[in-house]
């Protein structure tokens, strides 16, 4: 079930489409053609409102979906027909529904609710870097470290392999879950110490051959386009993101498609390098060459860590946008 926090900031986002004076009438009508918003949710949606410990998420999600409904690129002031919430959908195929709608608005404006947050992507390190995130068949499990930094991520496992007593040729990639659960134990008592020598090494060398790697593997015109267009999310339809930054100002913008991009902007550069930020990071920057002349970096990063602690499951790579989205190209600011 949805968080109340993300019934709260997606499901406002949409009441504040059709008109009502303000959130309070909106919650009191209970509007019946929303799908997926059955009385249940509304009793929810109600006793945060009462609780006033989500007054911010409630101000800023009605904020945003009036400047949606009022706005050009939006609904022009015209009430909608339809309204649907996800809810509970998950995608049926992520390499098919790549837009993260978590609205739909007279099924044509699909509207991506996101709240505080940088990250563009939760990938795995071998899509992201050895395939541009680009659609694959299935990947054969590795961890990631073991492929980029043998020697300096066996210096960092080995300790901790001994120390529990797993046989002498298991490595993450082979461990059981049972041998996982050890491992887990084991270092909730015993964590990395991430100061280390052994554990910078591990660091530098993860960062490195992962930039070079990455590198390697972008060459090409159509293969940077290609990939600057997945990591800022672009899809075959243009979609909307209503949200909030991490100062808590709006954050409203309609995203392009690579064919509108394509239109008035080129890539064209896409740069790597090691990051510095105390585990496996790359940092990435791209060179966006408008039509009018004008050139625009976009910047971000992208996070190598364990998805369920140190030494624990498989590295994933989160791709982080650090551009402000409205200075980014083929983000549009929505103006109400």
């Amino acid at each position: 079930m949805p968080s109340i926090r993300t019934e709260v900031t997606e499901i406002t986002t949409g009441l504040a489409m059709l008109g009502y004076q303000d959130l309070d009438r909106a919650l009191e009508v209970r509007p019946r053609h929303i799908t997926h918003v059955n009385e249940t949710v509304f009793d929810r949606l109600e006793a945060a409102r009462a609780a006033g410990t989500h007054d911010n998420d409630f101000a800023i999600a009605w904020a945003n979906g009036v400047a949606f409904a009022r706005s050009d690129l939006g609904l022009r002031g015209r009430p909608p027909w339809t309204l649907e919430w996800k809810g509970h959908h998950r995608p049926a195929s992520k390499s098919i529904e790549t837009i993260p709608a978590d609205l739909r608005v007279d099924h044509v404006y699909l509207i991506s609710c996101k709240y505080r947050s940088r990250i563009l992507h939760n990938s795995g390190p071998v899509p992201l870097f050895d395939f541009r995130l680009a659609p694959v068949g299935p990947i054969a499990r590795r961890n990631w470290f073991e492929t980029v930094a043998s020697e300096a991520f066996r210096v960092v496992w080995e300790p901790v392999h001994q120390a529990v007593g797993l046989p002498a040729d298991t490595t993450p990639s082979s461990a059981t879950a049972a041998q996982r659960a050890v491992v887990k134990e084991y270092l909730r008592h015993n964590p990395i110490d991430t100061t280390s020598r052994e554990y910078t090494a591990f660091v530098d060398e993860a960062s490195v051959q992962t930039a070079e790697r990455w590198r390697f593997n972008i060459r090409g015109h159509t293969q940077r386009s290609e990939l600057v267009w997945r990591m800022l999310r672009m899809a075959s339809a243009p979609y909307f993101v209503l949200g909030v930054r991490h100062d808590n100002t709006p954050l409203a913008y309609r995203v392009a498609s690579p064919w509108d991009f394509s239109q008035q902007f080129t890539v064209a550069q896409f740069d790597v390098a090691a990051g510095q930020r105390g585990q496996p990071s790359v940092d990435w920057t791209a060179l966006i060459s408008g039509a009018d002349g004008a050139d625009h970096d976009v910047h971000g990063h992208v996070e190598i860590r364990w998805s369920r602690g140190k030494l624990i499951g498989s590295p994933e790579a989160k791709v982080h946008l650090d551009t402000d989205p409205h200075d980014v190209p083929g983000y549009d600011p929505i103006q109400p």
